[in-house]
């Protein structure tokens, strides 16, 4: 990938960059605001542990997507399609037909 396709937004690269901009201000924010807990509240326990659900799962879908693993919203050319995906197994099921 070129610097030339970063500039020309080809593949989504512009909203890859403003989300690792946002998240990085979710991360930062308690420290901004002066507010940052010193002791572990439930919430800080409930919502360190759902990251923790969130990063194994986003691990998990990296690992069976493969070749074809991007964090652009437009795949590579050359990435081969899946089909399979965890979720058909799930619990969670869509009521679109």
């Amino acid at each position: 990938m070129s610097a030339q396709d970063w500039i020309r937004n080809t593949r989504g690269e512009w909203y890859v960059l403003a989300q690792g901009v946002l998240v990085l201000f979710v991360l930062l924010a308690p420290t901004l605001d002066g507010t940052s807990p010193g002791v572990a509240t439930m919430t800080t326990i409930v919502g360190s542990l759902l990251c923790v659900v969130g990063l194994a799962l986003a691990a998990f879908s990296a690992r069976r997507l493969g070749p074809a693993v991007s964090p652009f919203p437009r795949p590579r050319d050359d990435a081969p399609l899946v089909e399979t995906a965890s979720m058909r197994s799930s619990v969670i099921r869509s009521t679109a037909a």
